[in-house]
C-alpha cells in the first residue's frame, strides 16, 4: 500500500502539532507518523510527567523547613504511590486527546516505526508514504547506558511509570532530571544516593548557585541526598543485597547498593531507525543537522525541529516552541527564501531544575562571561538566607548571582531561591541592558514577594558595579 500527503511530520509532540495543525489551516493534506503515545516527551513522560513529584517535594520541603524554624506548622509526609496515581490522571488521557484533536483537524495519525527509503519515500510498517515535505520532529530519548549490566537499570522514560518506590534508590547523572528525581525521592523518604562523573551536580549551571543546592541536600526528607562525585558507573551487578553499581576504574570499585538504579545520564536524539542516509539528511552528535531556516541541507524537501535538530539552543519546551513556529512559517507562509525566518540561536533562554531548591540560570555564567569578555567583568552576589522575607518562608538555602559586562550591561543573573523558575524570566527581559534602562530596576513591584526581593539584589547589584 502507498499513499501520498503533501505534508508528512514525524512526531506528535509540540513542534509535530503546530506544524501538522499549520499544514492543514494552510489546505494541506497532512499525516503525523509516531511511535510512541501521541502527544509528545513533555505531557507524557516528560516535564508535565515529573510536575507532581517535584511540585509535591516543593510543599514539604518549604513545609519542614518552617516547622524547624519555628514556623508553627507540623512536619508532613509524602506519599509516592498516591502522587503516582494522580500523575496518571494527566498523563493517561494525553495520548487519547491528542488522537481525537488530530481527527478533528483532519490530520491522518500513523502509528509506528518510520525508516526513510529515499528523499521523499518513508516505509512504516509496511505501509509505504511520500509527501511533497517532511518535517522531523521525534524529540529525544534517554541515552542508553552501554555497560555491563545496564539493563538492571530504568530510564527516566520507566522511572515515571513507577507505581511506587523501594527504601534506597540511586541515579546515575547529576543532571537536571537526575538532580528532579533524587531531591523529589528524598522528601519522600527514601535514601537517595547520586553518582555524578564531575566535581558538582547541575553541570550547566553557575556553580556558585549549585554550591547552595549542594548544602541543602543533607537536609532533604530523613536521609538526605548523598552525591557521589568524579565517578562514572562502568557496571552493574546484582547481587542478594540488591543492585550493585561499580565503577568505571580497573579494580570495578564497588559505589553503592540499591533497590532501584535509575539511568539519568542525559537524553540523545531520536534519530535510530530512521536510517537519515536514504533520505540525504546528515545527523551528528547533536541531533539533525539544519541550515539558519530549519531546512535539512541535504535534502530541500526536509526540515527538522525541536529536541531532535541540532538548531544551537538548548533542548527545552520554548526553544521547540520556538522552532515551531519558525518552521510553520517558512513552511506555509514564507513565498520564497527571501521571506523564510532564521532559527532565534542568539535569543537567551532561562533555564530552571526543579530542585530543592530550584536552580535557576539565564545568559551566561561567570567562567563564561570572564572567557567571553576578560578583565573588566563586574560580579555580584548574596545570600537571601538573612532576610526577613525568607526566614518566614522557611528558606535557609537561597542565593543569587549577577554579572555584568565591563559596560555594565547584565550578561547572566542566577538564582537558588524559591519560586526561581517564575522570577528568572523578569531577569531575562533585563539581558543585555544596563540596570537603570531595564524595566526591572523601576518597577512597583507586590511586596513582600520573591520577585521583589530580587529586584532589590538587582538594585543592589547595580550600586555595585
Amino acid at each position: 500500500m502507498q499513499q501520498h500527503f503533501e505534508l508528512c511530520v514525524l512526531g506528535s509532540g509540540a513542534v509535530g502539532q503546530t506544524v501538522a495543525y499549520g499544514g492543514r489551516k494552510a489546505g494541506l493534506s497532512v499525516a503525523i507518523v509516531e511511535t510512541q503515545a501521541p502527544g509528545g516527551t513533555c505531557p507524557n513522560r516528560g516535564c508535565d510527567a515529573k510536575k507532581p513529584f517535584v511540585n509535591a517535594a516543593g510543599l514539604m520541603y518549604r513545609a519542614n523547613h518552617l516547622a524547624l524554624a519555628g514556623g508553627g506548622i507540623a512536619p508532613t509526609t509524602l506519599d509516592w504511590a498516591q502522587i503516582a496515581a494522580f500523575k496518571k490522571s494527566f498523563t493517561d488521557p494525553v495520548g487519547r486527546l491528542t488522537t481525537a484533536d488530530l481527527k478533528r483537524a483532519g490530520v491522518e495519525l500513523i502509528a509506528g516505526g518510520p525508516r526513510f527509503t529515499g528523499p521523499n519515500t518513508l516505509v512504516v510498517d509496511g505501509r509505504t508514504l511520500t509527501a511533497d515535505r517532511l518535517v522531523i520532529a521525534t524529540g529525544q530519548r534517554p541515552r542508553p547506558l552501554d555497560v555491563p549490566g545496564a539493563g538492571l537499570t530504568l530510564d527516566s522514560d520507566a522511572f515515571l511509570d513507577l507505581d511506587d518506590l523501594p527504601p534506597r534508590v540511586t541515579f546515575i547523572g547529576g543532571g537536571y532530571v537526575g538532580m528532579e528525581f533524587a531531591c523529589a525521592a528524598a522528601m519522600a523518604g527514601r535514601q537517595v544516593t547520586v553518582v555524578a562523573t564531575q566535581d558538582h551536580v547541575l553541570a550547566g549551571f553557575d556553580p556558585d548557585i549549585v554550591a547552595t543546592l549542594e548544602a541543602a541536600l543533607p537536609t532533604l526528607g530523613p536521609h538526605g541526598v548523598t552525591v557521589i562525585p568524579n565517578r562514572r558507573a562502568g557496571s552493574f551487578s546484582s547481587t542478594p543485597d540488591g543492585i550493585t553499581v561499580h565503577a568505571n576504574d580497573a579494580a570495578a570499585t564497588a559505589l553503592v547498593t540499591a533497590d532501584l538504579v535509575v539511568n539519568t545520564t542525559g537524553r540523545v536524539a531520536s534519530v535510530d531507525g530512521l536510517d537519515l542516509a536514504a533520505a540525504g539528511i546528515t545527523a551528528g552528535p547533536r541531533g539533525v543537522e539544519v541550515d539558519k531556516h530549519l531546512r535539512c541541507p541535504g535534502n530541500p524537501r526536509v526540515w527538522a525541529g525541536g529536541d531532535v535538530a541540532d538548531n544551537g539552543r538548548p533542548a527545552l519546551i520554548p526553544t521547540a516552541v520556538d522552532d515551531a513556529r519558525v518552521l510553520a512559517h517558512n513552511l506555509f507562509q514564507a513565498a520564497g527564501d527571501a521571506e523564510l525566518q532564521t532559527r532565534p540561536v542568539d535569543k537567551p533562554q532561562a533555564s530552571v531544575a526543579f530542585t530543592l531548591p530550584a536552580v535557576a540560570g539565564v545568559g551566561l555564567t561567570e567562567a563564561q562571561a570572564r572567557r567571553q569578555h576578560g578583565p573588566g567583568l563586574h560580579v555580584a552576589q548574596g545570600n537571601f538566607a538573612t532576610k526577613k522575607f525568607f526566614r518566614e518562608l522557611g528558606q535557609p538555602h537561597v542565593a543569587w548571582k549577577m554579572i555584568f559586562a565591563p559596560d555594565r550591561r547584565l550578561l547572566g543573573a542566577h538564582l537558588a531561591v524559591e519560586g526561581s523558575d517564575e522570577v528568572i524570566n523578569l531577569l531575562a527581559l533585563s539581558l543585555g541592558q544596563i540596570p537603570e534602562d531595564a524595566a526591572l530596576y523601576h518597577a512597583t513591584l507586590t511586596y513582600p514577594s520573591v520577585s521583589s526581593a530580587v529586584q532589590t539584589a538587582f538594585r543592589k547589584a547595580a550600586k555595585a558595579v
